[in-house]
This record gives C-alpha cells, structure tokens and sequence, in this order.
C-alpha cells in the first residue's frame, strides 16, 4: 500500500457517538495515531504514514457509556520509498521510453475506467507525458511526485505545462500568454487542482481548470515560488476530478522542473 493519503474505513456500529483511531508499528504500540476522535464518521485519511513498514490500526465505538472494548485488530504493509529529490535543477518530463511510472512517481487511481498513466500521446515536447480522464461524476485520480528535500537556502520554484483536455486538442502557447482562466467557478465538467505536502498537511497551490472554448484550449504553463518551504521536505499531487462525465474532457501534464528561481 502505498505510504500517503492512507484512508482507513469499517462499518457504522449502533448507540456510537464518536470513534477513536489507533495506527501504530506494533500491534500494541500505537505510535502514528493514538486514539485521536475522529468524530462519528466511517472513513477517516491519513496524509503520510510511514513507509516500507507493517502498520497495526483499530478504530473503537465511544458513547457516554464508554468505549468498546472488544475491536479488531487489523494490518497492512506500506510501501519502501523509492526516491527522494535531493539535486537541483530537477527535471521529469517523463522520458524514460517507458509508459511505466518514473522511479518515486505513484498514481492512486479511483476510478474503474480510467487512471494517470504515462503515454506517448500528443505531448507538449518530447515523446511522453502524463495524463488522465474520468468516467463518471465524483471520480477522482492522484498523481504524486517523489519526496522533495528543498535546499535551506536560495530561492527555488517548480513549474509544469498542463492542459485541461484531450492532449490532441491543446494548442501549444509558444510565447507562454497563456494564463489559468479559473476565477470562481469551475467549466461545469471537471477540474483538476495542483497541491503540496507539508508538515503532514497538503495545501492547494492552483486550481486546474479551463473555462475557455474547447477549440480555444492551450497548454499552460504554470510556475510557483516554494520559499516558505525551504529546508523542508515536501511532496506534489495533481489531481483530476470529475463534475459532469457528459462533459468532461481530461487533464494532461509535462515537464516539471524545479530550479532556482
């Protein structure tokens, strides 16, 4: 399983007011989650979890009784972290001749019919990029990027190009006027949104969505100051979220670099 946006669920019990979570190494040491509310719901997600380990997790009932006291005890193994950027400038344009995922690259896809994939079809430059779509309202597909330790010092940015349709149908913006046209509202299809990790908290950057007309849709190319996260190590997400299936297009990224600013 993979180490982030870990989401924990089981079944509503009667007479509950609340539930406690417990996540830990060891199946009575509970040393990642121990025993936080987390309110009376049936799921509840973790933004990072440790990696490469065997996680032990139980989830008790309260009410103004007490707690449960009989919960079982179940477990799962994360993934070893592949990668971690540590050398500037870093660029992915996803040219590894491969439709694999870079080494460090994961995608968590939620739909039944369609993913993140790497694909060799219409790219802004090269021979691959990554993209997804969606098939029903509410699908939603993730696409991280390794670990990043940022240097302490000096001033860094990351940017990309992405598109939000078909990449056969993006026209390249050669003199980069192109802007992100989303203000308030989306296009009433999808969107996709641009986040960062930080201190076990992700955070949204942009919110990816092009309200132009379909022949009149680019490539976008987007920057980012990440000052205020120097010496940290950080991780990006894009994700793609379905609206309306009937109208829906698709969210399409390539070459992302980081590199002073």
């Amino acid at each position: 399983m993979f180490y982030k946006d870990v989401k924990f669920e089981w079944k509503p019990a009667q007479f509950v007011e609340d539930y406690k979570l417990y996540v830990g190494t060891a199946s009575n040491h509970f040393d990642v989650v121990n025993g936080q509310s987390v309110g009376n719901v049936t799921s509840y997600t973790l933004a990072n979890v440790p990696d490469g380990k065997q996680l032990f997790w139980k989830v008790l009932g309260v009410n103004s009784v007490g707690e449960e006291t009989d919960a079982p005890l179940w477990s799962f193994t994360t993934q070893e972290k592949q990668k971690t950027i540590t050398a500037f400038p870093w660029f992915e344009g996803f040219e590894n001749n491969t439709t694999s995922m870079p080494l460090g690259w994961y995608a968590n896809n939620v739909s039944q019919y369609s993913a993140w994939e790497i694909n060799n079809r219409y790219p802004y430059e090269g021979k691959y990029i990554a993209s997804t779509s969606g098939r029903a309202a509410g699908d939603t597909n993730v696409l991280y990027s390794p670990d990043v330790k940022l240097p302490a010092s000096g001033q860094y940015q990351i940017s990309f190009w992405w598109g939000n349709d078909q990449p056969v149908n993006l026209k390249k913006d050669l003199n980069r006027v192109r802007t992100n046209t989303f203000k308030t509202t989306d296009n009433n299809a999808d969107y996709g949104t641009f986040e960062v990790l930080v201190d076990g908290t992700w955070k949204t950057l942009d919110r990816i969505s092009d309200n132009s007309e379909e022949d009149q849709r680019y490539w976008v190319h987007d920057v980012f100051n990440l000052s205020e996260y120097a010496g940290k190590t950080v991780q990006f997400r894009w994700t793609y979220t379905v609206t309306n299936y009937y109208n829906s297009n698709a969210l399409a990224i390539d070459n992302v670099e980081i590199c002073r600013s």
